[in-house]
């Protein structure tokens, strides 16, 4: 049966203009546009490009935003173009737009013309922006940014300070993110989550988990995130006793059933603190299983010398399907290396090759070399 809105859009493929005035279409691309279908949005706009009303000043906005919600950021830059009147929130999709479909040096450049244009940004403008910024690791274009965000008093929006923080984080500029961070009237998770993961990647572990019992201390409920970010924090320093408590949490919130990243995380934490029993228990009872929590319990074995461990790991990963990546086999090569078996070390090298890996991958390459000498293979080491 079909639905009113196809039932609309058939009545309107079949008419001419006259039949419909600009100001009776508005209501059926609204409610076309609220099913952000790629195929309703299609249909409709060769609909109004065929009644030549695509720069109708009532229609002609509201088809943009349409069409930047399906992601026809060609479309939706022709009809942008034509425009008499180009307001605020246009100038907003456009760059949101953009950014969001990862053309992020196109954005940045609307922004640009924005202004030539003295068009004022607001909140709805800089968060993109920002975001942008932070994907492409461009800090000197984020703190201008930052400038033009203070100098409009739009630092103190939640919206705005969070996005500061994590750009700032994303560029590893941790001395900045925490100035932002210090300033911002209320703090919420995501906030707190941008920090923490900052100084979690760049190993600041002690940071990371100060920052934990803060946002604890001002009654902020971890996510998944959260957890994730401090298990990481816990791994690199070795804090077990941490590292348990966490566990303990996640366990009684339930979380760690519904969250393959979260069980993984928790992996990676029991083994880079040696204690692998509880590792592979913890692997053991995953819902399910990935490369990258089997890759983090072979690497934990690796860590600490027991290479044995490791292949018998590596062995049960691929009888349930899982082939190695890059990572996984260059610790399966420091397994052979530990407990110097050349065979498997051969095999492993075979299975690089045929896969194609080996190829202009130093990682791969200095595991290879260290392998070979280790077992006493110093010809193949040096070829």
């Amino acid at each position: 049966m079909l639905s009113l809105l196809e039932k609309e859009l058939a009545l309107l493929e079949n008419s001419s203009q006259q039949a419909f005035p600009p100001e009776s279409i508005i209501p059926i691309l609204q409610r076309c546009r609220k099913e952000k279908s790629h195929v309703f949005a299609h249909r409709f706009h060769a609909c109004i490009r065929r009644m030549g009303l695509e720069t109708n000043i009532s229609l002609g906005p509201h088809l943009l935003l349409m069409l930047v919600d399906v992601g026809n950021m060609q479309d939706a830059q022709c009809i942008f173009d034509t425009l008499p009147h180009k307001k605020e929130d246009l100038w907003n999709s456009l760059i949101s737009g953009y950014a969001k479909q990862g053309e992020l040096q196109r954005a940045i450049a609307h922004y640009q013309k924005m202004q030539e244009e003295s068009v004022h940004p607001s909140s709805h403008t800089f968060v993109p922006l920002l975001n942008a910024c932070a994907k492409l690791k461009d800090a000197k274009r984020g703190q201008e940014m930052h400038l033009e965000v203070s100098r409009k008093g739009l630092e103190k929006s939640i919206h705005v300070g969070c996005t500061l923080v994590d750009m700032y984080v994303k560029c590893d500029l941790m001395s900045k993110a925490q100035e932002v961070f210090d300033e911002l009237p209320a703090r919420n998770v995501v906030a707190w989550n941008s920090l923490i993961s900052g100084y979690a990647r760049l190993g600041f572990a002690k940071e990371a988990l100060n920052c934990y019992e803060q946002m604890r201390v001002d009654g902020i409920s971890p996510t998944a995130i959260t957890y994730v970010c401090i298990l990481k924090a816990c791994g690199s320093i070795g804090a077990i006793k941490k590292g348990r408590k966490i566990h303990y949490e996640v366990v009684w919130r339930g979380m760690l059933k519904k969250d393959i990243m979260l069980s993984t995380a928790l992996v990676d934490m029991y083994a880079k603190c040696g204690v692998l029993g509880t590792a592979e228990k913890v692997h053991d009872d995953l819902c399910a299983r990935d490369l990258i929590s089997w890759s983090a319990l072979i690497a934990g074995y690796v860590r600490h010398a027991q290479g044995d461990d490791a292949l018998e790991c590596f062995e049960r990963m691929q009888s349930e399907g899982f082939f190695p990546d890059v990572v996984t086999s260059s610790c399966i090569l420091k397994a052979c290396a530990i407990i110097r078996d050349i065979d498997k070390g051969k095999e492993i090298h075979d299975q690089i090759v045929r896969r194609g890996f080996q190829k202009n991958n130093v990682l791969l390459g200095n595991a290879l070399v260290d392998m070979y000498a280790k077992c006493g293979a110093l010809l193949e080491a040096r070829h």
